[in-house]
């Protein structure tokens, strides 16, 4: 499941970035922070994913705002990073470097040098949530959210299962 959340996560923050208005970029960006919140469900899980992003996740994006590139050149690349990271065998250690980018590029676009407010003490989620003056309070499952808005999950789900299922059969 923290898979498939994890990639839930980027395929909105892909359509944050290429959102053409303000209203749809906030609308994939809460739906990110859905994601997020759901795969960090335990207070465990927030503070270590909390610890790699700001380690690894703020020093890639600090590397890729260096780049030079325009800013079609930059969601580009940013999306096509995150259709690249989904070939990796596994996520740990690794999602750092596809999450803080994408959430800080646009984050750039709203709060330049946003990056100075952040110190070891953070919590990302709660600073974006705060920072974008976003409510992810909803009614709605995250699957339900996902299929609405298209952020591929039947197709996800299916890549996520066969893996699983895999994996298992490898073990046992």
């Amino acid at each position: 499941e923290g898979r498939i959340l994890l990639k839930l996560e980027l395929e909105a923050l892909k359509k944050a970035q290429a959102a053409t208005d303000a209203k749809a970029m906030h609308t994939h960006l809460a739906n990110a922070l859905i994601f997020r919140s759901h795969r960090q469900d335990t207070p465990e899980k927030k503070t270590a994913e909390n610890s790699l992003e700001i380690n690894e996740g703020l020093a890639e994006y600090t590397g890729i705002m260096l780049s030079g590139r325009q800013e079609k050149e930059m969601i580009a690349h940013l999306a096509n990073s995150i259709d690249l990271f989904y070939e990796n065998p596994t996520f740990v250690r690794s999602f750092a470097y596809q999450t803080i980018p994408n959430y800080g590029y646009l984050l750039s676009k709203q709060q330049k040098n946003w990056q100075h407010e952040i110190s070891k003490e953070t919590n990302l989620t709660d600073f974006l949530l705060a920072t974008f003056k976003l409510d992810i309070s909803s009614d709605k499952t995250y699957e339900q959210i996902a299929q609405a808005e298209d952020y591929n999950y039947s197709q996800i789900k299916e890549v996520e299962t066969v893996r699983e299922e895999k994996r298992l059969a490898k073990i046992a």
